[in-house]
């Protein structure tokens, strides 16, 4: 079963999550729209966290397609 990444996004965006894990969950938000074959934009996505950024959008897409993760765990 997969998330539906909207929920992840409400979920995260309400409670006092640390910057990092709310970056977290939306590089796994991203990659499950992704993988469902519905990419989100990056206003979707950002709105998701309750942010405004495209810019920090953006950001979140491109450490969701490091394939590493690398930028995700040094806390970016």
């Amino acid at each position: 079963m997969t998330a539906d990444p909207s929920v992840l996004g409400r979920v995260f965006a309400k409670s006092e999550s640390s910057e990092d894990d709310i970056n977290a969950a939306a590089v796994a938000a991203y990659r499950t729209s992704i993988s469902t074959g519905r990419p989100l934009s990056e206003r979707k996505l950002a709105a998701m966290f309750g942010k405004t950024s495209r810019r920090w959008a953006r950001g979140r897409m491109a450490d969701a397609r490091d394939v590493s993760g690398a930028s995700v765990a040094a806390g970016r």
